[in-house]
């Protein structure tokens, strides 16, 4: 082999040394740690991300304030609808009469019974004794009086007296003078107009 043909195969070792791939020299491959993302699943197979759904804010107080006001007062409200509104006031026009005969009582109505006569007190009672209204007589004229009257030796004084009371009662009691008992009525009698009579 001659000088020249060492020489080109020199040059062809160096060529192919220079193209031929270079030797790794980093680490080594099989001690490399490769971390798993938290949402591969080994063996590959990927699924959805499940995120914590977003932390409720809290009420202002003002505003669970004023919603607890509106339930009380809804609450309120319907426990007055069902308990009822009260019953309408009655307005009592009452007539009292006062008989005396001069025979058998020797005197008139003023002189035989003063304490029941103009200005005296009339008391309305509910059916447990508990008062719930209160008038005056006064001096009126009354067309049974009139006729009482006109017998022989009679005389008859009226009074009327009006007076306003609760309604939806069982029974109205009507007081007026010193000890001369009660007298009980109705609700539709209190409406009509209640009649007392004294010796008549």
């Amino acid at each position: 082999m001659t000088s020249d043909d060492r020489t080109e195969d020199t040059i062809e070792q160096g060529r192919t040394d220079q193209t031929g791939p270079l030797p790794y020299t980093g680490p080594d491959p099989a001690r490399v740690h490769h971390p798993t993302p938290d949402h591969v699943i080994p063996g590959g197979i990927h699924q959805a991300l499940t995120t914590q759904p977003p932390a409720r804010r809290v009420k202002h107080p003002i505003l669970i304030a004023l919603a607890l006001g509106a339930v009380i007062a809804a609450g309120t409200v319907t426990g007055l609808l069902l308990k009822g509104s009260p019953p309408a006031l009655i307005t009592a026009h009452g007539t009292e009469l006062v008989c005396t005969s001069i025979l058998g009582d020797g005197g008139t109505p003023a002189e035989i019974y003063p304490d029941v006569t103009d200005g005296t007190q009339v008391t309305v009672t509910d059916p447990d004794g508990k008062v719930i209204g209160t008038s005056e007589l006064s001096s009126t004229r009354d067309a049974e009086a009139a006729e009482l009257s006109i017998l022989p030796g009679e005389h008859v004084d009226a009074y009327a007296f009006t007076v306003k009371v609760p309604g939806g009662l069982a029974r109205y009691g009507i007081t007026a003078g010193h000890d001369r008992g009660t007298l009980y009525y109705t609700a539709r009698q209190m409406k009509a107009g209640p009649r007392l009579g004294l010796n008549c």
